[in-house]
């Protein structure tokens, strides 16, 4: 897993196990690929601390997960968790990708969704 990490940008490249991360200094911030690795702590933990010292006013992130575990879903929500607990961003938007024939993988957004107070979540779905 390569990752760069500067002012304008923050980026991990996917592998096999790990999604690709691209944290941009405006606010937009995606996760795509598969999570499928169980120990995934040490790959979230810059992203949680990217997002609690983020200094913006909008985080609008983006969820395209063709594979998503237990573990991995549980770091997703500490994740949206740590963006509203950031009181500096005032607007949250998550758009949450998902396979027509996964209700799953909705079903996990939806238990995400239900977990967060301030965000506005928006489901995307892929046919």
């Amino acid at each position: 897993m390569k990752s760069l990490s500067n002012n304008d940008l923050f980026f991990i490249e996917s592998s096999n196990n790990f999604p690709e991360v691209v944290f941009k200094p405006n606010g937009e911030l995606s996760i795509s690929g598969r999570l499928i690795n169980d120990h995934v702590t040490d790959f979230f933990s810059p992203l949680f601390h990217w997002v609690d010292v983020f200094d913006g006013e909008y985080i609008n992130l983006v969820v395209r997960l063709e594979y998503l575990n237990t573990t991995g879903t549980f770091h997703i929500l500490e994740l949206a968790r740590r963006i509203e607990s950031n009181k500096r961003v005032k607007i949250i938007n998550i758009t949450w990708h998902f396979e027509e024939d996964d209700e799953e993988h909705l079903d996990l957004g939806q238990l995400i969704e239900q977990g967060l107070k301030r965000t506005t979540f928006n489901y995307f779905c892929e046919v």
